[in-house]
């Protein structure tokens, strides 16, 4: 359902369905405010906007359908999840009741409408952050939300869209750019909410996951992946924010969704992808969910967790330069994960002496044919369907300091090597 058609019951439900399958948290979107939606029938809204964006943001009450919204929310963290609402402080749509009050603060821009950044309504939505009546103001918004949500912490998404042209508007500007404000900013909103919690969770998103904010952050997420199926894009997306966010710091994959009849070998690559890419997360009905979907969803979220120290801290590397870094490896202590995608290494390096190697199958071939560069030594090798159990095994041996695999293993499986 669209967002503000799910009523707390219904989140409620998707919440501890999602508990079982192994997620840990919660981001509710747009669905805990937009009141000003209630009312409009679906053919007056322009598809750019039928969930909310840019026109209806900028009032962060909770819609009224929760009547009891701390209750609500007391109901999300006994299923076990972490609660995270979805807000975007300097976003002030021309529909929302707060318009008026900030309309001196407001962003104005000399934009060229042929310019392909220009949009109406979005260079007329944005608060200016070179503005000090802004800069207090977001830092307040962003307490209130934190307090009135209770939250475990929240997601700051739709910066990204913020025209970066001087601002013309006779207001004050105390900053000499936009960069240097939001910066500011972001220190300060950041530098409240610790103080209210030191453990609250902060995602942020591109382009605002850069430099100056990588510390800010708890998690930064991936860039849009596009269409339902583009794990590939997610998996480059993910690689990029990799190369330059420290270790131990989260990297989110963007929330994949697949149709309810998908083959389960796609599902199955789909969770693969985003578990060896960065934390999974997924947007899709977990309430009408197949068996099977449901089945692949659990062991792939239990292969993860079981090692998810490793990808938290381990060294990622493109095997080969392609556009989608098909193949791709995740290097920790001792074991080392390898997923192949739609253009498969033929030969991997291996950098040191690992116990554990897993090879993650996400061709489009039910095989794997690969060469393990700077291996030597004897392993039991096990193959796993795509629902992760065992479906056959056997003993593999190094030679030249070279291990062949030549092996049948289904789209989406895995193949387990222990050293022996």
């Amino acid at each position: 359902m669209e967002y503000n058609e799910q009523s707390p019951d219904d989140l409620c439900e998707v919440a501890n369905l999602a508990a079982e399958l192994g997620f840990k948290g919660f981001v509710n979107y747009n669905g805990w405010f937009l009141d000003s939606m209630r009312d409009k029938p679906r053919t007056e809204m322009p598809e750019i906007t039928n969930w909310g964006y840019p026109d209806e943001i900028g009032d962060y009450v909770p819609h009224q359908k929760f009547h009891d919204y701390k209750d609500f929310i007391n109901r999300i963290k006994k299923s076990g999840m972490l609660w995270l609402p979805w807000f975007s402080p300097w976003l002030v749509g021309k529909n929302t009741n707060v318009r008026e009050k900030l309309k001196d603060a407001l962003i104005d821009v000399n934009v060229d409408p042929s310019s392909l950044r220009y949009y109406k309504d979005w260079k007329g939505s944005f608060l200016c952050p070179r503005n000090p009546f802004t800069q207090k103001y977001v830092v307040d918004l962003a307490t209130k939300v934190f307090k009135l949500s209770e939250a475990d912490g929240f997601v700051i998404d739709m910066i990204d869209s913020m025209p970066m042209e001087p601002c013309n508007a006779d207001h004050e500007h105390n900053y000499s750019s936009i960069g240097i404000a939001m910066a500011d900013s972001m220190d300060r909103i950041v530098e409240a909410i610790r103080n209210i919690n030191p453990n609250a969770l902060i995602e942020f998103r591109p382009r605002y996951s850069n430099i100056l904010n990588i510390y800010h952050a708890t998690q930064h997420r991936s860039q849009d992946s596009g269409e339902a199926g583009a794990y590939d894009m997610n998996r480059r997306h993910c690689m990029l924010l990799r190369s330059f966010i420290p270790s131990g710091i989260a990297v989110h994959a963007d929330p994949e969704y697949w149709h309810i009849n998908e083959k389960n070998e796609t599902v199955a690559k789909k969770l693969s992808t985003l578990v060896l890419s960065g934390v999974p997360q997924i947007c899709t009905d977990v309430v009408n969910m197949t068996d099977d979907h449901r089945r692949i969803t659990k062991a792939w979220l239990s292969f993860y967790h079981k090692h998810k120290e490793d990808f938290r801290q381990g060294i990622m590397r493109p095997i080969q330069n392609d556009a989608q870094f098909s193949t791709i490896s995740v290097e920790s202590e001792k074991k080392i994960f390898v997923g192949y995608a739609n253009y498969p290494a033929l030969k991997v390096p291996i950098g040191k002496k690992f116990d554990e190697i897993y090879l993650l199958n996400c061709t489009n071939e039910d095989w794997l044919y690969t060469i393990l560069l700077n291996v030597e030594g004897g392993f039991r090798s096990i193959t796993h369907h795509y629902d992760l159990e065992p479906i056959s095994e056997t003993t593999l041996q190094a030679s030249n300091k070279s291990l062949l695999v030549d092996l049948e293993v289904p789209q989406g499986g895995y193949i387990a090597l222990k050293r022996v």
